[in-house]
């Protein structure tokens, strides 16, 4: 029976070990186990308020809205009296015209400090897409001196045909910085308009339009062009305009509308029947769109490429790649074409037809006229790549490395020549370059061949 128990005891002694060792062997795989990059938007734990509202800011200035502000939410969780998380937000939120959800923000930031600046000038924003004039203008006035004051009631002095005006206030502006650039391309058209002598109000109006539209104020614009066109209704090209704001501002019903109102007013016009066609493609209505598209190319539509795009994209969208690429490639027939017209036939030659010399042609060309462009050295790559001329690929990767070290798709490229030669290490770092350079489709693609690597 002792003999029994000393068996018994020195079984259950190995099972704890064993079971012991597992555990261990978990633990360290799990520590061990290399953080996946993803796509999708994750918020850290660890960082502290001011951490928080910095990478959001950061996130901001590089148009990643929908993480920016999971960031900014995250401040005003830790801190619920940040005036700066719901003021970020409140940006945010105006950017997405949801003016409600930025007016909620602004009224939390008041409630805090109803003294700040930075306040009046956003309520002066949420004014402005309101259509609220008069209060834009009383919450410009009141932000001090500011070159944000300066610039946007010169635009409202414009807006007001007081053209002069607007010139003496927007030279105030600082021109050294990001509004300083808008000032100075506001600044650039007003002295055209200003010296506009004998034709209607509306000439002039719908020129200081164009201008605002060109400086991103698209709000203002388009009250201005409705104020153009309750002044003469069989202005064509304020309809026109009009209905190119309305694209600016993602509204292609409204948009479809104005074209169609300076079509009826002149059918012949190419370029309105290529935004016609812009704008049919945007509501879904494929066969109008080429229609339209086709029409404008016929009555000598220039930019040629740029229609022809269009109905390169109708197709590519159709799983119509055949006729996809053979649109692209007379784009291709150009002398003097951008490198960035090639993007869309290399893919397709490459991703969905299989066609990798025919890739490789159209990448030698864009190169040929473009030799130290980045996008056309990528491009070379890309397709040398495809082609399984690996030493080449790599002599290009490194010359577009040393002319541009922050082009993500080149890290893209990179990360994929790697994973060929089977350096996994090297091929991981270059996939995460290329997602911490882009938070768009590149960087979504290089997150997806990192995660494959650490599986």
């Amino acid at each position: 029976m002792k003999i029994f128990q000393r068996k018994l005891s020195i079984y259950l002694a190995f099972i704890i070990i064993v079971l012991l060792l597992a555990v261990l062997v978990v633990v360290k795989t799990r520590k061990s186990q290399p953080v996946k990059l993803t796509p999708s938007i994750e918020v850290a734990d660890n960082l502290n308020t001011a951490e928080y509202l910095k990478k959001a800011d950061d996130l901001l200035a590089k148009g990643a809205l929908d993480a920016a502000m999971a960031h900014y939410k995250r401040a005003a969780a830790d801190d619920p009296q940040n005036i700066w998380a719901y003021l970020g937000q409140a940006k945010i939120f105006l950017l997405q015209e949801k003016l409600v959800a930025a007016k909620d923000n602004l009224q939390k930031a008041r409630d805090i400090d109803p003294k700040n600046q930075e306040i009046l000038f956003l309520d002066g924003k949420l004014a402005l897409a309101e259509g609220d004039l008069s209060r834009a203008e009383s919450s410009f006035s009141q932000v001090g001196d500011d070159d944000r004051r300066y610039f946007y009631m010169g635009l409202l002095a414009a807006y007001n045909d007081d053209y002069r005006g607007a010139d003496k206030l927007i030279s105030n502006v600082n021109k050294k910085d990001d509004l300083g650039n808008q000032a100075a391309l506001f600044a650039a058209d007003l002295d055209t308009i200003k010296d506009i002598r004998g034709s209607s109000p509306a000439y002039p109006q719908v020129l200081t339009a164009k201008a605002m539209v060109k400086v991103g104020e698209n709000d203002l614009a388009l009250l201005l062009l409705k104020k153009a066109l309750e002044g003469d209704s069989e202005y064509r090209d304020a309809w026109l305009m009009l209905g190119y704001t309305h694209l600016q501002r993602r509204d292609a019903e409204a948009a479809r509308q104005a074209f169609l109102s300076a079509y009826m007013l002149d059918p012949t016009k190419a370029e309105t029947q290529y935004f016609l066609g812009v704008a049919y493609k945007e509501t879904g209505d494929m066969e109008k769109a080429i229609s339209y598209l086709e029409l404008a190319l016929e009555n000598q539509f220039k930019p040629r490429a740029r229609a022809l795009e269009r109905i390169g994209q109708i197709y590519t969208d159709q799983g119509k790649y055949e006729q996809a690429l053979k649109v692209y490639e007379d784009i291709l027939q150009e002398d003097t074409i951008d490198p960035s017209f090639f993007i869309k036939p290399v893919w397709l030659a490459i991703d969905k037809l299989d066609l990798p010399k025919e890739a490789l042609a159209m990448a030698d060309k864009a190169l040929a006229t473009n030799s130290d462009n980045v996008v056309a050295i990528n491009l070379k790559v890309w397709a040398l790549l495809a082609n399984k001329k690996y030493q080449e690929a790599k002599q290009y990767l490194d010359k577009g490395l040393r002319i541009n070290s922050n082009y993500a798709p080149l890290y893209l490229n990179l990360g994929d020549y790697y994973l060929v030669r089977k350096d996994y290490q090297q091929a991981k770092t270059s996939y995460n370059k290329a997602y911490e350079l882009d938070s768009g489709s590149i960087g979504q693609q290089a997150a997806e061949k990192y995660n494959q690597l650490v599986k």
